[in-house]
Parts: C-alpha cells; structure tokens; sequence
C-alpha cells in the first residue's frame, strides 16, 4: 500500500522540491500553504507522515505539530529555516520525531523519511506483536504462574519465595 505524506510548506519551490522527491520515492503526497488549513488537512485526511515548516501564514508549524501529537502517533517531521538549539528542543519537545534545517538535501530528506516510516511501521508491529503474545500468555497461564502455584502450596510466602 502506497504511503501518504502531507506537506504543510509555504514556500512553492521547496514545496515542489519535497513533492517531486518524494513521488519519484513512490510515495503519494499532498501540499498545503497554509498552516490552519494543513492542519485541518491533517486531522481529516489519512497520512502515513507530516513535513511540516515552521515559519507558516495563520498557524505556525510548531502549534500544528502539538495539536497533531494529541491525536496521532504518526511520525511528524519538521523541516525548517529556524536553526537553532532552542527551535529544534521546542519541535522535539512538541513531538516532532524529526528536525531537518533548511537548506536540506532532497535525498536526506527521502532518507529520513523512509527511516520514520519503517521505524513506526516496526513499533506498530512489536506493539501488536506484543499485545497478541500478552493475549495468549494470559489465556494459556505461563509456566512460571503455574510453577508459582505449585510452589505456594509447599512451604512458600506468598510472594511465591521458598520458606527456610
């Protein structure tokens, strides 16, 4: 299944830019301008990642990042002229999973976004992994509780520690 991103970029060339590397990457992806309507973009259209700039008309793309880390655990990317320390910990500190300084290389920038993807791809695997091994683990009893059980009828504390 094709990949979505949404770019919320107002520069047009750097848009393009980002687009264009991205299709030929075979991801499909949408750009908007403005920061208000990225983020209403955003939290109605179903994408797999945001690159987001910062310096954005009606919203900036720190607030956008915040409002999406509420709802969605979807990696966010911002990519931005603003290059200092302060900037990138206040982006990571809003959620951003990623902080790219303009100007970037359009191949990094792929990079990194194949990066994201595979690791929330990863996490969201081990997380059902791990939920369909829980489940079956306290359906079927470990052998450690059942060890437990056996135990705690032979002379143990309740804890399941021997008595001397």
């Amino acid at each position: 299944m094709t990949k979505r991103i949404l770019i919320v970029e107002d520069d047009d060339d750097i848009a393009s830019i980002e687009k264009d590397y991205l299709e030929v990457s075979g991801y499909e992806v949408h750009v908007e301008e403005d920061g208000a309507k990225g983020l209403s973009e955003a939290l109605t259209g179903i994408y797999d990642l945001f690159l987001l700039d910062v310096m954005l008309p009606n919203m900036d793309g720190f607030e956008i990042c915040r409002k999406l880390r509420d709802k969605t655990d979807k990696p966010i990317m911002l990519v931005t002229a603003k290059r200092e320390d302060i900037d990138k910990i206040r982006g990571l500190g809003y959620g951003a999973d990623d902080y790219i300084a303009k100007p970037f290389s359009p191949g990094v920038l792929v990079a990194k976004v194949k990066a994201q993807l595979a690791q929330y791809d990863r996490l969201k695997g081990d997380e059902e992994g791990n939920k369909a091994h829980h489940a079956r683990r306290h359906h079927a009893g470990t052998g450690y509780e059942k060890s437990l059980g056996r135990r705690q009828g032979k002379g143990t504390s309740e804890q399941g520690i021997p008595a001397p």
